[in-house]
């Protein structure tokens, strides 16, 4: 049997809570609710790590980042409380987390194609086989931020800051956001100054881009290769 892996979210600390959007930014895998008339604040989850992204698991077998398996954003006023009490959504929100995909309130793409209202989402992080004794692992990070610009550029660099403190994004050592030359030079300065420049960001091991539980010239070569010779990219490994 297939089990899904979610949560239901209901922020309520929003001003203006009559008039919400749920959007969502596929490349970072973060979803998030705002107040489309007064965008100065918004909540919302990032799911780690990226996309795409290589990472070691826990017990040493390589991975690669997958986004949310399917978001719905929720009209609350039919779907929660459409005689005006709240009603528990267990008989339904198993509907909206099995579409795949972003979804809303009679099949949108957007819920901001619904003419405002109170807004809720559902969400599936992924969906498992499991065996008897079986484990699995989600993680994400929950935010809360005011942006003082584009909401989309605020969710992306929240979601790259969450994905370096989780252990990921190695190879952007110098923490600027980008993957370059500069990468390259920042890491073979330090390994070459026996750690006394600046070191990676936010942590030491950043810099460990294979993987090896090591920081030294195999990895300044990695990076090297994966910047000019098409290689392989850095592998993530998470922290606790």
């Amino acid at each position: 049997s297939v089990l899904y892996l979610g949560a239901y979210l209901d922020w309520d600390i929003l001003s203006g809570a009559n008039n919400l959007d749920t959007t969502h930014a596929t490349a970072w895998s973060t979803i998030f609710q705002y107040d489309p008339e007064t965008p100065t604040s918004m909540y919302g989850l990032v799911k780690l790590p990226a996309p795409g992204a290589s990472y070691k698991e826990l017990d040493g077998t390589m991975h690669t980042g997958t986004g949310f398996y399917s978001v719905y954003a929720v009209f609350n006023p039919d779907e929660v409380y459409p005689d005006g009490i709240a009603e528990p959504l267990v008989d339904s929100i198993h509907a909206y987390i099995e579409r795949p995909g972003f979804n809303s309130r009679g099949g949108f793409n957007r819920a901001s194609d619904i003419a405002g209202g109170d807004m809720s989402m559902a969400v599936a992080f992924d969906t498992v086989h499991l065996a008897a004794f079986d484990t699995v692992y989600v993680r994400y990070a929950v935010f809360g931020s005011r942006p003082t610009g584009s909401l989309a550029n605020e969710a992306a660099e929240i979601a790259k800051a969450a994905n370096r403190a989780a252990g990921f994004r190695r190879g952007d050592v110098n923490g600027d956001g980008d993957y370059n030359f500069l990468d390259l030079t920042f890491l073979y300065k330090w390994v070459n100054t026996g750690g006394n420049s600046a070191s990676p960001v936010p942590r030491t091991m950043n810099g460990d881009v294979n993987g090896d539980g090591n920081v030294d010239m195999a990895d300044v070569t990695y990076l090297e290769n994966y910047l000019y010779g098409m290689g392989p990219a850095p592998i993530g490994q998470w922290w606790w």
